[in-house]
């Protein structure tokens, strides 16, 4: 029937155009691609711009250290040895460990640092990290010597380069309250499913964050890895409800006035999912975090636009329904695809063409932008890393109609610092 590629393309936009349910279907991913687009200009706009240096300063800025943690004896030590490795004065920080429920030796570890101090949390209290952040703000400012003017996020199982102190306070001496370090896959090279994530985190830090850092607009908090001034806090106190507390916070933020800033010298190490199960637990809970936090703060932002309409809180808006977008443009490219197929047998031919040929773009578009961030050796998982995007899109699209808000605990070992 199809004699060409360009008549098959001249049939389908036809059959679409004449096709109420398939032009319907379309136009729902028309914001998808409008989101594309956007990011697209704004990498174009952001990336090739000159890197800014933070110079060094006298200002020693002091930190209260907050790591949360429930049964991470096989962590806790890494990390509390990375942070008392650290090229900074070590009267200008303190460790707060908030220890969650925990039932095996993570307090007896970290009890033998004279740097740190534990609070334990135990009884009838609800679970989650969110709730136990909150928790430990208000033990940590109703404390009389409790004297640091910025608190410091890590997970257990993270891993901080010695410098990680060193490059935050340059950026607080520059006057920015809210800073996302630059997080990244740890140990990435042991699993085909840890080097998706260290791609992943390549995309999400070089590409999203990065690139919105030199233009000027709001980044996203990803969890640890993170500073903010103490007023910040004291500002409304640390009120989350969300699986995903990171997500929640930073719309808080955003939404008061705040510019969330990303520093990609102040490299942190995070241990990753290294098995299929345990990646798409993790999956689920970050797409439910975000359908669980859009009906709540939708109405904030059109408030907001109404007082103060700014092109940061349009990009920030616009990241925040990303995964709206794509949920809807999955499903519609889906029943638009089976739905012209059973209607044009003939297209399914050219239908599959196309999707082999998504496959070589994909991998040259990694290439690109792996090259460009300096990272190498995540050949175990190059190859497969659209399997990774498959797997996020089904676990938004599912997210969307089912929320999987259940706290997992993850196991971790650790990772080291020299991302081997």
């Amino acid at each position: 029937m199809f004699e060409s590629v360009i008549d098959w393309l001249a049939y389908s936009f036809n059959f679409a155009v004449s096709n109420p349910l398939i032009l319907v279907l379309l136009i729902l991913q028309i914001p998808n691609y409008f989101f594309m687009i956007w990011s697209f200009f704004i990498i174009l706009l952001g990336l090739p711009r000159k890197k800014k240096v933070y110079p060094d300063t006298d200002e020693r800025n002091s930190f209260a250290v907050i790591i949360c943690a429930k049964n991470e004896e096989g962590a806790i030590a890494g990390l509390l040895n990375a942070i008392e490795g650290q090229d900074y004065p070590k009267d200008k920080y303190h460790v707060y460990l908030l220890l969650d429920h925990c039932t095996d030796r993570t307090k007896e570890i970290a009890s033998a640092y004279p740097f740190v101090t534990c609070l334990e949390r135990t009884g009838d209290t609800p679970p989650g990290k969110g709730q136990l952040l909150k928790w430990g703000f208000e033990k940590l400012l109703a404390r009389r010597d409790f004297d640091h003017n910025a608190f410091m996020f890590f997970d257990a199982d993270n891993i901080p380069i010695p410098t990680f102190m060193k490059e935050m306070n340059k950026r607080l001496a520059a006057g920015d309250d809210i800073i996302q370090g630059n997080r990244k896959a740890g140990k990435p090279f042991r699993t085909a499913v840890t080097s998706w994530y260290a791609i992943y985190w390549v995309f999400q830090n070089y590409i999203f964050q990065y690139s919105r850092e030199k233009r000027g607009f709001n980044c996203q908090l990803t969890g640890t890895g993170l500073v903010l001034r103490k007023n910040v806090v004291e500002d409304g106190g640390f009120e989350t409800t969300a699986i995903t507390e990171d997500m929640e916070f930073s719309h808080q933020r955003v939404l008061k006035g705040n510019r969330i800033h990303y520093s990609i010298d102040a490299v942190v190490y995070d241990e990753q999912p290294s098995d299929l199960r345990t990646m798409y637990f993790q999956l689920r809970r970050w797409c439910s975090g975000v359908f669980q936090v859009l009906p709540k703060y939708v109405r904030e932002y059109r408030k907001a636009f109404g007082k103060r309409p700014s092109l940061l809180l349009f990009d920030f808006f616009m990241l925040f329904l990303s995964s709206v977008f794509g949920a809807v443009a999955t499903v519609a490219g889906l029943v638009s695809t089976v739905y012209s197929i059973i209607m044009v047998p003939e297209a399914l031919f050219f239908t599959l063409l196309t999707a082999l040929l998504s496959f070589p773009l994909a991998w040259l578009l990694e290439l690109i932008f792996l090259k460009a961030a300096g990272v190498t050796g995540t050949a175990n998982g190059f190859f497969t890393f659209p399997i990774f995007m498959v797997i996020l899109g089904f676990c938004t699209v599912i997210s969307a109609f089912k929320h999987d808000i259940a706290w997992k605990r993850i196991e971790h070992k650790g990772v080291k610092a020299e991302n081997g």
